[in-house]
């Protein structure tokens, strides 16, 4: 069983780095480094919920004829799958979740200077978000994936839409500010939005930082209000009445599903939760009001009851019904105890997790070219299109090998580079926060700093 107490770090590296940093001022600096570890059962979660996506995108499983138990089951995997956009919200939820827990120091704001935050963050997305643009280059303009898609029900040709206005959003990361730039690799609009997040994490930071326990529940709570004031605002006014499309492609639909602004609650809500799972983890120990070892169990058969029975049909109300389960199942499982919470702490399933952003951004550009090329084979009826289960099978083991290899060969190689680049631009003599107390000397910074690499594993 995993203990609910802090758990033991060696901080000898910045206490001596401490020591030997002359005072800046009065103010004492934020140097504590938290008592936080990799939270491996969120890890392994988060491949679940990129292998959801994967399958929405591109697995069709047939429904069996009624009545039998086999319809029941195939109707049930096929109500998951067509719902598997909802990993996204829970991607959101997370993220929020995992930088409240690493970079959040109760009552002081962010653990680190803006700067640092957001150059680390820079480091940890980027390699391989280019990767996947350098992936789908040449099917988006080589092979003309680009003119097969369309423009929220308009066609490309009659969309404003080029290939070099879609180059640089997606290049800059502005893409989910601009619908008809989603070209390139469409998944690619999350990390868009998660840009967005991080610019205004340190904010987010500051004001969670100095918020009680139940003002905490009540910021969690509100955000997920705004969210289900979205969603029924979009009911009352239908403002896309008379659309015939599907969800995804009506203009309104997409842009409250799609844009940062609206999908910022999201974030705002795993941000507390992760604050008030700090405070509850560093003050006291943990009632059993809500035992994790039940909560989560409870909580995931919750979240896969609402996918497979198709519960909530409608796309914003099952986000509204969805994130108070998703929300209650990463807080949970954040504890590491309970079954649940051993299964997906596997080494397998910690190693799946980790290469989870890669598996979730490359999937697209991967599909193209496998599409391409089995397109080229004389493959029987039964193996083909992609989306029968089979082929999807082999597809989904070549983007997993594809993004362990990518994580190891890639990934972590320019991230070290670039930190070592941005460690050269941050190597200041002294830093001002965001709430305006002094900063502590450099070499306690970079004694900070390993903190940061011990713990970078539990981030998205």
């Amino acid at each position: 069983m995993l203990s609910l107490a802090p758990p033991e770090m060696d901080t000898s590296p910045i206490m001596a780095a401490l020591a030997a940093a002359p005072t800046a001022s009065a103010t004492p600096p934020r140097t504590a480094c938290p008592p936080t570890q990799h939270l491996k059962a969120l890890t392994g979660a988060r491949f679940l919920a990129a292998v959801l996506v994967v399958a929405y995108h591109f697995l069709r499983v047939p429904v069996a004829p009624e009545p039998g138990p086999l319809h029941v089951a195939t109707q049930a995997l096929n109500n998951l799958i067509s719902s598997g956009f909802t990993g996204v919200s829970f991607f959101f939820i997370l993220s929020g979740f995992i930088l409240a827990y690493t970079y959040v120091v109760p009552t002081r704001g962010l653990r680190v200077t803006p700067r640092r935050f957001w150059l680390a963050r820079v480091a940890r997305l980027y390699p391989i978000y280019l990767l996947a643009l350098v992936v789908a280059f040449i099917p988006y303009l080589g092979w003309g994936a680009s003119s097969a898609q369309s423009c929220l029900g308009t066609p490309v040709s009659a969309a404003p839409h080029h290939a070099a206005v879609t180059g640089g959003a997606a290049i800059f990361m502005v893409q989910a500010w601009l619908p008809c730039a989603m070209r390139w690799n469409p998944p690619a609009w999350s990390l868009s939005a998660e840009a967005f997040f991080y610019l205004l994490f340190p904010l987010i930071a500051l004001g969670i930082a100095r918020l009680r326990r139940c003002h905490l529940v009540g910021a969690a709570i509100g955000a997920w209000g705004v969210t289900l004031a979205l969603s029924l605002a979009y009911l009352v006014l239908q403002p896309d009445a008379g659309v015939q499309a599907g969800w995804a492609s009506r203009y309104w639909s997409w842009i409250l599903y799609s844009d940062p602004l609206a999908r910022l609650p999201e974030f705002v809500m795993g941000a507390a939760l992760g604050r008030l799972f700090l405070e509850r983890r560093v003050t006291s120990r943990p009632r059993n009001l809500l035992n994790p070892h039940v909560l989560a169990p409870l909580a995931a058969a919750a979240i896969v009851m609402t996918l497979c029975l198709d519960i909530v049909p409608d796309v914003f109300y099952k986000i509204v019904a969805l994130d108070p389960l998703f929300a209650l199942l990463v807080y949970s499982l954040a504890f590491g105890v309970g079954p649940l919470a051993s299964l997906l702490s596997l080494p397998q399933m910690v190693l799946l997790g980790e290469a989870s952003y890669a598996v979730y951004i490359l999937h697209w550009p991967i599909h193209l070219w496998f599409g391409h090329i089995a397109d080229a084979l004389p493959l029987p009826a039964s193996l083909w299109p992609p989306s029968r289960p089979a082929p999807f099978a082999v597809y989904l083991c070549i983007v997993l090998v594809a993004a362990v290899l990518s994580v190891r060969y890639v990934e972590r190689p320019a991230q070290r580079a670039l930190k070592k680049v941005f460690e050269r631009w941050t190597s200041l003599p002294a830093r001002t926060s965001v709430v305006g107390a002094p900063h502590t000397l450099y070499r306690a910074n970079k004694a900070i700093a390993k903190c940061d690499d011990a713990m970078y594993p539990a981030g998205r």
